[in-house]
């Protein structure tokens, strides 16, 4: 009868083999990973990603307002490019829509090589609270992607509001003092109930008469003058007597 006996060992030499050449690469992972970058590693290079805003807008404007926020686009290419234009909704901190949204001026742009358009956007402020903020996108798009111009917002109240203040008229307000000094500003008095009403102070003749006298006195000139005034219409200057002191 015939010996079918198997020999294993040929197999056990090659999973002895197998397994020593599996505890000596062992042995070498840990300076493997010592050797991770350094000079003799290169890693694939990494395309930058574009700015997801290529431009971006603050604007301040108080509530009740109705503004107009203007921006340019422009073609920097050598070919002629139809640009969509749309906006997103505007939305505050907490994520709800705005009580007016935006419009833009323009669905869409042709643009020349080199050639810029303006693109106004309208946004009404009348129901919007003092304090709060808002964003969103502009989108410009030529095919397939999307360029965003963000928008924020932010809604103040009334500071900064410029004041008028009205002068005292009666320290301004202009009477004939004589043909040599003309018009003088006095101390205010109360309203000369024989004032006619002009506000200009031309008021020649208050009492209707055809002539008027008025002496004036000046110490630190050392001269008294009477004056008399023509009568309306005339040209002359009338009769001046002057006396030294």
């Amino acid at each position: 009868m015939a010996n079918n006996s198997i020999d294993f060992n040929p197999l056990m030499d090659a999973v002895n083999s197998l397994i020593g050449n599996v505890s000596s690469t062992a042995k070498q992972i840990p300076d493997l990973l010592k050797n991770t970058g350094t000079d003799n590693c290169c890693p694939p290079k990494q395309k930058p990603c574009p700015p997801s805003c290529i431009l971006t807008i603050d604007k301040k404007a108080m509530a009740g307002e109705r503004i107009i926020v203007p921006f340019n686009i422009k073609n920097e290419h050598s070919n002629t490019i139809t640009y969509q234009v749309g906006i997103r909704p505007l939305l505050d901190q907490s994520g709800n829509p705005a009580p007016y949204q935006p419009q833009l001026s323009h669905a869409s742009v042709q643009l020349q090589p080199g050639q810029s358009v303006m693109i106004t956007m309208l946004i009404d402020l009348a129901q919007y609270n003092v304090g709060s903020r808002y964003e969103t996108e502009i989108v410009i798009r030529e095919n397939k992607f999307n360029q965003n111009i963000c928008f924020r917002l932010c809604v103040t109240g009334y500071c900064d509001v410029p004041t008028a203040k009205p002068w005292d008229e009666c320290s301004v307000y202009r009477t004939w003092n004589g043909w040599q000094r003309h018009y003088m500003c006095p101390p205010c008095t109360p309203e000369d109930p024989s004032d006619n009403g002009d506000p200009s102070g031309n008021n020649d003749n208050p009492s209707g008469s055809g002539s008027s006298s008025s002496t004036v006195s000046d110490s630190s000139l050392g001269i008294s003058n009477t004056d008399e005034l023509p009568d309306k219409g005339t040209h002359g200057l009338g009769s001046v007597t002057i006396s030294p002191k």
